[in-house]
């Protein structure tokens, strides 16, 4: 937040319910007799994310988590559960290197050890998890992340940029936050130590079936690092380096790579070619004007923005040959034309077939929940329909949220089960489906199986009447 300051089912509340036919189901045939789970462990084929059956996966998800003591989100089963209500299948879930390790070389077991009861507790809730280390102007004393034993601003000055401004993230130019986060990048004990706490996380939690990988470093700053040399001779090494190590306790564990933390903010951006480590998810951020204040309209001008920046992140995946996951993205819930705002950044997820992850469900300020739990004004833009689990390769992804008609096409497909969230809440008088020859709807879990002929296809799901 640049500018801002689970083999385990997916789906594990539908298979403890009976899943029935529903009627109106177009096209005749056999019902699907597989269950709709997604089997980890995940695995990159090429640019797509796949499961352990072979099929194409999108997560869709959102982020929780803490950034000050006792670094833990206090969510219930009951916060989990209106999550997967939404028809979201995964979490982005961060803790930092100042709750794994305050001290140095100690590692807060305690801690871990409730970082894992809320990984399964997610679990039961049927999301997926991916872990973020996660940290703001790089940590203690001017933001959070890093403890402050590994602060090491050198005789760098700290000058109160926020406080003058009024915008913390203004405080990533001061020159102390600049020294400190050149000292990390080009400290060989700083980074032996930050592999450490990725080490103790992953041990903490890697054998957790609905941890599906780890995302390595919240919107890295270069500090005093010149742009290229950056990215080239510290951040993408340093990456793969941790999950090396990550892959000694998890060695199926998918890596979530993230560029620049300046890209979450513009347009700029290095591909990652060859930079890219086995087994690994391209996972920037889409930030920019419109989360400066909550008194900007959402303009179009301001999408045109956004347009961009999909779109660079959309080209050097490609160019890297890696799927695509856009890690963090949000808009101020109340602010004008933010429920558009969010389905036009789902519909350029939905084009680009990526995942992603909104923030934030504590923050009411961007979530989709307010404090006692009522909807926001983007509540019901972010409860849309999507495939979570195809198989053969998607190549079309496109939901209309005005006629509520979601279509999906694939090719490659060997046949079997395609599973879809599908919430009863945007259809509540029921669905009608095409283009597969047999379908089950739980309108409980808003899951829809589909049972896919051999070869390429499509499917339509629209409003039932």
């Amino acid at each position: 937040m640049f500018a801002r300051v689970v083999a385990l089912a997916v789906l594990v509340p539908v298979l403890a319910l009976p899943v029935v036919p529903r009627a109106g189901a177009v096209e005749p045939g056999p019902v699907p007799v597989t269950t709709s789970e997604i089997r980890t462990p995940l695995h990159v084929d090429g640019r797509r994310l796949r499961d352990a059956d072979g099929r194409d996966v999108l997560l869709r998800g959102i982020n929780l988590g803490r950034k000050s003591a006792p670094y833990l989100p206090d969510v219930t089963d009951a916060d989990l559960a209106r999550i997967r209500s939404l028809g979201l299948n995964h979490l982005r879930l961060y803790t930092s290197w100042q709750a794994v390790m305050p001290n140095p070389g100690q590692v807060d077991t305690a801690y871990l050890a409730r970082f894992r009861d809320l990984v399964d507790r997610a679990g039961a809730a049927g999301l997926l998890v991916t872990v973020d280390m996660h940290q703001d102007l790089y940590g203690k004393p001017a933001g959070n992340g890093a403890p402050l034993w590994a602060y090491r601003p050198g005789l760098c000055p700290s000058l109160p940029l926020a406080q003058l401004t009024g915008a913390w993230g203004a405080d990533y130019f001061s020159p102390a936050v600049d020294c400190a986060f050149t000292a990390f990048w080009t400290s060989a004990d700083l980074q032996r130590s930050f592999a450490d706490a990725w080490v103790a996380v992953a041990r903490a939690v890697g054998d957790a079936p609905n941890v599906v990988g780890y995302d390595l470093f919240n919107e890295p700053f270069p500090g005093l690092v010149p742009p290229v040399v950056f990215e080239t001779a510290y951040l993408f090494p340093s990456q793969a380096r941790w999950l090396e190590a990550i892959r000694t306790v998890d060695p199926d564990a998918v890596g979530f790579i993230e560029p620049n933390v300046i890209k979450s903010e513009t347009v700029v951006e290095i591909p990652p070619v060859g930079l890219m480590p086995p087994n690994s998810v391209y996972a920037p951020h889409l930030y920019g004007p419109w989360d400066l204040t909550s008194d900007v309209p959402l303009l179009e001008k301001t999408r045109v923005l956004a347009d961009a920046a999909v779109a660079s992140s959309r080209l050097a995946a490609s160019l890297a040959g890696v799927p695509l996951w856009i890690g963090e993205w949000g808009v101020f819930s109340g602010a004008g034309g933010a429920a558009g705002y969010v389905d036009h950044v789902y519909d350029m997820a939905d084009s680009a077939l990526a995942g992603t992850a909104l923030w934030e469900y504590t923050d009411p300020g961007y979530g989709p929940f307010r404090s006692d739990g009522g909807p926001t004004p983007i509540h019901d833009a972010v409860r849309r329909p999507y495939p979570q689990a195809v198989p053969g390769t998607l190549t079309e992804v496109h939901y209309d949220s005005v006629t509520g008609a979601l279509d999906v096409a694939w090719t490659g497909s060997p046949g079997g089960t395609a599973s879809l969230q599908v919430p009863a809440g945007t259809y509540p008088g029921g669905i009608r489906v095409t283009g597969a020859t047999g379908w089950t709807w739980d309108p409980a879990s808003g899951v829809l199986d589909a049972t896919l002929a051999p070869g390429a296809g499509a499917l339509r799901v629209v409003p039932q009447g």
